[in-house]
């Protein structure tokens, strides 16, 4: 803990350094630290042993470059590891229900599959990504004209088309400069709008 931060306590609790003491700490996005991951495990440590207390630690361990000190520590350290998963079908019917635009909620509705197609393609596995992506395409929908709306064919490749590119904006994975001059994005996009190649 501090004293793998080589900081000197001198028989001052964790508490006391942090101006609170408390049974249950949480600490989130660990994956976001800019340190040693190890280290941080190190000062995390600290709360557990001579604080008594509890801890939750939230990180996405995908993200996190696991050294073999990394792993020692957090073999060490973690006595039950659990994983979070959205529920895509709840998160989506929720989000559904806040469109406005009945059009739109209905061509989410009778589109269910591909959109949840797309999302699980994407990997993100982020729901607020999603809900930010039905929000703008129903903006982007109340700017059509009836004859835009009445060519299903066309609204879903549309569908497709905004929430491959959306997903991968939103998630830093594009720029809009490869949206402008159109770098990365057609193997991209044909890898997800055609539907008789693989999923990719």
């Amino acid at each position: 803990g501090l004293k793998y931060a080589k900081v000197d306590t001198g028989g001052i609790g964790v508490g006391d350094v942090i101006g609170f003491s408390a049974d249950v700490y949480v600490f989130d996005d660990l994956e976001r630290y800019e340190g040693n991951k190890s280290t941080a495990l190190g000062y995390i440590n600290q709360f557990v042993e001579h604080e008594g207390a509890k801890v939750i630690i939230i990180a996405n361990d995908k993200e996190i470059k696991a050294g073999e000190d990394y792993e020692r520590r957090k073999e060490k350290l973690i006595g039950k590891v659990l994983e979070v998963q959205s529920s895509f079908d709840e998160a989506f019917s929720a989000f559904v229900d806040l469109i406005d635009d009945k059009f739109t909620q209905t061509l989410f509705n009778e589109n269910a599959e591909e959109v949840s197609s797309l999302y699980k393609q994407s990997t993100k596995d982020n729901l607020r990504i999603l809900q930010q992506t039905m929000w703008d395409f129903e903006r982007v929908c109340k700017a059509l004209t009836d004859e835009h709306r009445g060519n299903s064919d066309a609204m879903l490749m549309l569908l497709r088309l905004f929430f491959v590119l959306s997903f991968e904006f939103k998630s830093n994975q594009i720029s809009a400069d490869d949206l402008e001059t159109g770098r990365r994005l057609s193997a991209m996009v044909r890898a997800h709008v055609e539907k008789d190649k693989e999923p990719s």
